[in-house]
């Protein structure tokens, strides 16, 4: 009797087994091989096409030679459902680069891994500096008060992904505004001593970036009546000589489009005593009279200003792609910016769409084997508005038409536009500045209004 009751227990213990062993192949057969990661900065080194190797030590934001990016994911599609697959804010260490790219690695008992049997493409990016999530896979990013150091934020462009794909190239770029001060003395004859440099702020500090929309919240949603604050502080008692003087060699980094915010104070030595000369940065005019636009997204601006009459004067400014500092000889040419812009614009019967252009908030185009989310900002003129944007990693080819358009509304809503619902073409300008050529190559699309209707 005991040997029968014995037997069944065995068999009842390895039927459990091979359940459970069941049960834990089916979990695994949920996913398929783990996710490989890598990514390229808008400031990778490529010299003269000839790689040259890096260390995690050379990644934005890097600390003691070591560099994170977190990563965010999520199913495609305007609807959101508790059961889509989403990576949610996991950290991966940087590796080492080609020159090309870096690895991103994943953290022992944080890899994540392609879901199987999944229809629904998936949608990629990251950031860096790490500790900057908020609510609603947002980043909260502050301008701290004293000596400006404020996080130089990376972000990965969106890219769309289907689980059978291998691999998942992620391609960063800033999105903060830099600004770097010239000034210099064109009278010899009349010396000039610089003894401070100050920048103030009005209103809040902290403003929110969205990682699936790449746009920024209002800043006046933030701001505080009477708030003025220095952001930006520095004693030079320097004698200001005929050329170009750097007055900080590391940008000063704002938010984009917070020019009028923004006020620049110098002083200078009168009879021994120190005389403010200031200057609001939306002050500053393009050779059309309009306000230029010194804070871009992803650019850094350099300003050249000198101490005329008694008054703050603008001699040049331009702006270019990132770098990371700009060199203590300004009198040096800086090398050639290959800067590809993209352009749209909505008309309706062959007329300008100022309402419509208002309510586009990105546009998609979809490929075969990529896509690129692309936000837009709009650009208003007399009778027209145009949506702009600064593009990285779009392909090089003069032929869009093998892409799918689609236009994402500020309302959540989506459109895709057929082919013969708008054109397009290239144009090429070379662009001289003040400490550097600028070749700017540019897509421009016409979309028909009622394709969004």
């Amino acid at each position: 009797m005991k040997k029968i009751i014995t037997s069944k227990l065995i068999k009842i213990f390895l039927f459990a087994v091979v359940a459970i062993m069941a049960i834990a192949c089916n979990e695994n057969d949920d996913f398929l091989d783990k996710i490989i990661l890598s990514a390229k900065t808008d400031n990778s080194a490529e010299t003269d096409n000839t790689e040259t190797r890096a260390n995690a030590g050379d990644f934005p934001n890097a600390i003691n030679g070591r560099a994170q990016v977190a990563i965010l994911a999520y199913t495609a599609g305007i609807h959101q459902n508790n059961n889509d697959f989403r990576i949610d804010h996991v950290v991966t260490d940087v590796g080492s680069s080609n020159g090309l790219s870096y690895k991103l690695i994943w953290q022992e008992g944080k890899e994540q891994y392609w879901p199987n049997n999944y229809k629904d493409d998936i949608i990629f990016t990251g950031y860096n500096p790490i500790n900057l999530k908020s609510d609603n896979d947002q980043l909260a990013i502050t301008l701290s008060a004293g000596e400006g150091h404020t996080p130089d934020v990376i972000v990965a462009d969106l890219i769309r992904k289907n689980p059978k794909t291998s691999s998942v190239d992620l391609s960063f770029r800033h999105v903060m505004s830099g600004l770097t001060i010239l000034m210099k003395n064109p009278n010899t004859e009349s010396p000039v001593r610089l003894l401070k440099t100050e920048i103030t702020i009005e209103g809040g500090n902290t403003k929110n970036y969205d990682l699936k929309t790449g746009q920024w919240d209002n800043r006046e949603d933030n701001q505080k009546e009477s708030s003025t604050f220095v952001y930006y502080t520095l004693e030079n008692n320097i004698w200001l000589p005929s050329t170009e003087t750097v007055l900080n060699s590391t940008p000063l980094l704002f938010f984009p489009g917070m020019e009028q915010y923004v006020t620049l104070t110098v002083y200078k030595e009168i009879k021994g005593e120190a005389v403010p000369y200031s200057m609001r940065l939306s002050d500053i005019k393009d050779s059309h009279g309009n306000t230029a636009n010194i804070l871009s997204q992803g650019k850094q601006s350099i300003l050249l200003l000198s101490v005329e009459l008694n008054q703050l004067v603008v001699k040049n400014y331009f702006l270019q792609d990132w770098i990371i500092n700009v060199y203590n000889n300004p009198t040096a040419t800086l090398q050639i910016e290959d800067i590809f812009r993209i352009e749209v614009e909505i008309q309706r019967n062959g007329i300008p769409d100022i309402e419509m252009s208002k309510k586009i908030s990105s546009i998609e185009l979809i490929g075969y084997y990529d896509s690129y989310r692309i936000p837009l900002k709009p650009l208003e003129e007399e009778d027209r508005v145009v949506l702009t944007s600064t593009l990285r990693n779009f392909p090089k080819r003069e032929d869009i038409a093998f892409y799918q358009l689609i236009v994402h509304l500020n309302n959540g809503t989506s459109k895709e536009v057929p082919r013969w619902k708008y054109d397009y073409h290239y144009h090429y300008a070379l662009k001289e500045s003040l400490l550097t050529s600028i070749m700017e190559n540019s897509l421009i699309i016409e979309i028909e209004s009622d394709a969004l209707d």
